[in-house]
């Protein structure tokens, strides 16, 4: 009925009558390829009607294991896939009826719509299909004959397909006689630069993402081969192959998110959370959290890029992944996303639902690995304040009650030696004044046994901080000869000097300051490990006091509950400077401050602000 006149209209039925007309519609799926994924997403539907074709053959009796193979031959510019499926069982039906396919007769496959194998031709100009099946479908023929193997001939220049009965050794020269029944996709001649941006890595990150359940569950194994030297009829070891694994999850914290049942009349079933937080941020979306229909993702794009949550901070979130099960739903004409309708609208609310929970668990993971971060990036902070206020002989941080950094405490650290004298706290140079230390120097000796502490000359003691583990005939012994000592017949096993021996390493204590990382001697140094005068935060908002010092654990504490703090701290990026630099500056009044109290006469605020440009300005 018009809604201009009232009265029925014509109803006109649009005719495709030339070729190039007919041509633009079959080539609109490689559009679509080109805007969503490229060539890695056009060569992932082979791969999809090649696990279907796996599929249906195992619902017609096959036992066996379905096999992909997929082939990126460099040498040759080509990608060729076979498998071990039921075949092409009407050929005819693909080539005549390119936008009706029979598999949308069957629930259980994921390709319903003919379309997928159409979008070579933004790619490559040639399309060569080989299969081989069990049994000749009923009155197939072309030109006349009739035969198990069949090729199908795409161009990307013309909608006709050639079609033609094949020598079965074209198929038999890629099954290397392990199967005789299947199909071999070559992909040839590429346009001008598309073979090379085809990446094995990204092509496997896709296939194992889209296939993952299928493989985890044992129905398919699909292996990934790429080289030059490829040639038809010669079998490619097994070790050569990629074989594509299901993502694991095992690594990942799982979300509890319940099941959301669906009653839609005929359609019913419940949309599954499977949803994980990651030990660390990704910026890849490929591991971002997408929808799954019947094992396999709804198009290329995580839920993410969904319009309705493109603005959503969850489904973006760099800590979030896993996948959301709705069979329950119809998949559109080019499997790319869900057909609008109710069971889609029912699936989208719940997405929204969860979203709140979602969040929570998100903020609270991503605040534990903050922590972690920040408490490192604090530590180096403390530790590179302590050495320059040591330095500048402002503290000399020897009154430290609690583990943290320059006084020394009972954990013992390595430093690596330095010939050079620099401002690395991780590196020991030799020097007059300085941190005491204990290193290692060349000694030849003979294990003894019963050595007890005493004054002989050249008997030691043993220890296990230097010296390796002994040598040839005298038995092999942790560490080297340590303090001095006496043979006594009874007590621990120690060393006695003996020119030509054992080559060992004798511990002696020097004192030593910072070196120069860029300048690395072959020696070691152990010290006591640094404690005291750490950074800690207490959240305090309704109080002005900025930073304190606690001497009872030799700490300073900093107000994170403070206006200044928290506009500086920014939970996407808890190092961030502005909060390292005001952790810095409040560190350094506060270690002002506790001289001033131990010195009557130390000028504080001088001393602060000198400090505190050297420290920023000039160090």
């Amino acid at each position: 009925m018009s809604a201009v006149s009232g009265e029925a209209g014509e109803l006109i039925l649009p005719k495709i009558t030339e070729s190039s007309q007919l041509l633009a519609a079959l080539a609109s799926t490689g559009a679509g390829f080109e805007a969503l994924g490229g060539s890695s997403l056009m060569l992932t539907e082979p791969v999809e009607n090649s696990v279907d074709s796996i599929i249906q053959a195992r619902k017609a009796g096959f036992r066996g294991k379905g096999i992909v193979r997929i082939f990126i031959d460099r040498g040759k510019e080509r990608v060729i896939i076979v498998d071990n499926g039921l075949g092409f069982i009407n050929p005819r039906h693909i080539c005549e009826k390119p936008f009706d396919s029979l598999k949308k007769y069957d629930p259980d496959l994921t390709g319903k719509f003919a379309r997928g194998l159409q979008g070579f031709r933004s790619y490559c100009e040639t399309l060569r299909f080989v299969t081989r099946r069990r049994d000749v479908p009923a009155g197939e023929q072309f030109r006349g004959r009739s035969g198990n193997t069949v090729s199908l001939d795409f161009r990307a220049s013309r909608p006709e397909v050639e079609a033609a009965v094949a020598p079965d050794v074209l198929f038999e020269e890629w099954s290397w006689g392990e199967f005789n029944q299947g199909a071999v996709a070559f992909y040839g001649d590429w346009k001008q630069g598309e073979f090379a941006k085809i990446r094995r890595e990204r092509l496997t990150r896709r296939i194992e993402r889209h296939f993952g359940e299928l493989i985890r569950k044992g129905e398919v194994e699909i292996l990934l081969w790429e080289g030059e030297d490829l040639v038809a009829g010669r079998k490619v070891p097994r070790k050569e192959f990629y074989e594509c694994k299901p993502k694991d999850y095992g690594e990942y914290t799982k979300i509890d998110v319940p099941a959301a049942q669906y009653n839609g009349g005929s359609a019913k079933g419940e949309a599954v959370f499977e949803l994980y937080l990651m030990p660390g941020p990704k910026s890849d979306r490929d591991y971002r959290p997408f929808l799954m229909y019947k094992d396999r993702p709804v198009g290329d794009s995580p839920i993410a890029l969904i319009g309705e949550f493109a603005e959503d901070a969850v489904w973006n979130s760099s800590y979030l992944t896993g996948y959301v099960r709705a069979d329950f739903c119809e998949i559109n004409e080019l499997r790319l996303a869900l057909k609008p309708g109710a069971a889609r609208d029912f699936l989208y609310q719940q997405l929204l639902n969860v979203e709140g929970a979602l969040a929570t668990a998100i903020k609270e993971h991503a605040k534990g690995l903050i922590d972690i971060r920040r408490s490192q990036e604090i530590n180096q902070l403390v530790n590179k304040l302590q050495s320059f206020l040591k330095a500048k002989k402002i503290f000399d941080f020897k009154i430290a009650r609690e583990s943290g950094s320059i006084s020394t405490g009972d954990d013992v650290e390595t430093l690596q030696g330095s010939v050079s004298q620099g401002t690395d706290a991780q590196s020991a140079f030799p020097a007059a004044s300085g941190d005491p230390a204990v290193t290692g120097v060349p000694v030849q000796v003979e294990p003894v046994a019963g050595v007890i502490p005493g004054g002989d000359p050249g008997v030691h003691t043993g220890q296990t901080d230097f010296g390796g583990t002994g040598g040839e005939g005298g038995g092999k012994k942790e560490g080297g000869p340590g303090g001095p000592g006496s043979e006594a017949g009874y007590g621990k096993d120690g060393y006695r000097d003996a020119n030509g021996e054992l080559n060992k390493l004798q511990t002696v204590e020097q004192q030593v300051s910072s070196g120069d990382a860029a300048s690395a001697s072959t020696r070691t140094y152990r010290r006591r490990k640094p404690r005291g005068f750490n950074i800690t935060t207490q959240d305090n908002e309704f109080s002005e006091w900025l930073s304190d010092f606690d001497e009872l654990t030799s700490t300073v504490i900093v107000n994170s509950g403070h206006l200044r703090y928290k506009a500086r701290d920014n939970p996407d990026d808890p190092i961030n400077k502005d909060l390292l630099a005001y952790l810095a500056e409040l560190y350094i009044w506060e270690i002002c401050k506790l001289a001033g109290r131990k010195n009557s006469e130390f000028p504080v605020m001088d001393t602060f602000l000198k400090t505190k440009y050297e420290f920023f300005e000039v160090d």
